[in-house]
Formats: C-alpha cells, structure tokens, sequence
C-alpha cells in the first residue's frame, strides 16, 4: 500500500466511499486512487471532496470507457493523471463519457505533478465507437498530451462526434482539440 486514502483496481469497488470521510498525511497522497480498468458497465464519479488519481500498473496506459458503459463525471470532481495515462471513449465497442460540470464548479482534469507541466498526461480521447451524447461541458483539460493515438493533444476526436461546450483546455503539449481526419470525426464544440 502507498499509503492513498483509498485505493481500489476498478472504482466499482469504492463504491461506499462516501462523502463525509476526509483524508490527510497519507504518504502515497491524500487521493482515491483509481488503478488500471476498463469501466465496462455503467458509473458515476462522485464529488467527494477528494481528488481522484487515475493512474495505471500496466503496460496499458488507458483508462477506457466501452461495453456498453456510461462514465459519468459529477461537477466538481477533479481526476488526476500520472505519466501517459490516457482516459479512452470508445475504442473497440461502444463508449459514453458525461462530464457536465457548472460554471461555478466545473469538472478538472490534470497532471498529478507537484509542478504541472504540458505533456504530464496522454489526454482525453473520443474514438470511433464514442456514443452520441458524450459530453464535456464546462471541464477543465490541462497539462495533457503526453502520448496517444493522435499525437499530443488535450482532446483528440478520432471518427466521433462529440460535443465540448464551454470548457477550457489549456497547457497541453500539442493541440488542445484534434479532430483526426477519419470518417465521422465531427465534434461539435462552442
């Protein structure tokens, strides 16, 4: 154990973490550590008050959201990313993220880094099989761009059409949203 105040190999398994726990001095860092997954049925990522540290111990560096499987991100929430660690909609079979966060408490999604630089993370990737209604609305994407299928970007969009509405990407490595060229890659984004 590193020492997180929660550490769990799928968030399915943090489901009873609750609001009203608090967490400090813990050496591996006062986060819930969500380690490598697939999330293959539906979730939903709770504002608890801590930051959620999405890392992985494998050679895979995704995250991926498929099977089927919703992933939706509450206003608030703050994930944090380790190395290339990308967060994957959609690759393989069909895939869902909602991230709708306010304007007043949006979503951030950024570098687990003490000094935060771009390319400390792979990024947000939309692909081919990303489901009509993923969204990303009033999110924060920073210091991403580490690695991906796309190259360096914050948000790549390969063959999908997802909708980014008044968030802010910033401090990426390349790109803050790259649409490839492929059949179908039309995000909406205002």
């Amino acid at each position: 154990n590193q020492g997180v105040a929660m550490r769990a190999s799928s968030l399915f398994h943090g489901r009873n973490f609750g609001p009203g726990n608090t967490a400090s001095g813990n050496a591996g860092g006062d986060v819930i550590e969500w380690l490598d997954g697939t999330v293959n049925q539906s979730l939903t990522i709770k504002a608890l008050g801590l930051p959620y540290l999405a890392n992985t111990l494998s050679t895979s560096t995704y995250l991926s959201v498929t099977n089927n499987a919703v992933l939706t991100i509450e206003p608030g929430v703050e994930i944090r990313f380790n190395g290339t660690t990308i967060l994957q909609v959609g690759n393989g079979s069909n895939g869902t993220l909602i991230a709708q966060g306010t304007p007043t408490n949006p979503i951030l999604f950024t570098s687990n880094q003490a000094i935060p630089a771009p390319g400390n993370w792979g990024g947000i990737e939309f692909r081919e099989k990303t489901q009509s209604g993923s969204i990303c609305e009033y999110c924060i994407v920073e210091y991403g761009g580490a690695y991906g299928y796309a190259g360096s970007n914050g948000i790549a969009v390969i063959g999908s059409q997802p909708t980014i509405r008044n968030s802010t990407i910033r401090f990426n490595s390349g790109n803050g949203i790259y649409a490839a060229s492929t059949t179908g890659s039309a995000p909406f984004v205002e």
